[in-house]
């Protein structure tokens, strides 16, 4: 187990457990979502990028500096979510727990974005997906995971 993956299994290991026919549905759906997320994450990233280029055009006239800072967000951490889920998807689909493992680290890493921005709804939205994360766990296995 990793060093995530550990703490927060004590901590759902004790809430309740889905029946069998629920876990596989999401067994089987929770990879799609995650892939189509990742793809609509990483075309919006392309978007933000190419308005942004030219509002760091138009931006002179206005007299203004622009904030890259501000936008740390933006153009490192979504590429990286986006990645993320992407690849977390697809290697789910294949039944390896690294997919999972992508899965996990996504969910955790949207959930203290979502904390850091006061969005109090969008951290328990990430919580609910991190259990479910965790219903289905036991559906992949470690076998014959590589890094890509």
């Amino acid at each position: 187990m990793n060093p995530i993956e550990q703490p927060l299994a004590d901590i759902f290991a004790k809430l309740p457990v889905f029946p069998e026919n629920v876990k596989d549905i999401f067994r089987k759906l929770l990879p799609w979502l995650m892939i189509i997320v990742g793809v609509i994450a990483l075309l919006g990233w392309l978007v933000v990028l190419g308005l942004s280029t030219v509002a760091l055009g138009l931006s002179s006239f206005a007299g203004t500096m622009p904030s890259y800072m501000g936008n740390i967000g933006t153009y490192v951490i979504m590429p990286v979510t986006a990645a993320l889920s992407l690849f977390g998807g697809i290697l789910m689909l294949q039944g390896k727990k690294l997919g999972w493992d992508f899965a996990l680290y996504y969910q955790v890493l949207t959930c203290v974005l979502a904390l850091l921005s006061f969005n109090i709804f969008g951290a328990v939205w990430d919580i609910l997906w991190i259990w479910v994360l965790f219903q289905i766990r036991e559906y992949f296995t470690r076998g014959s995971d590589t890094v890509m």
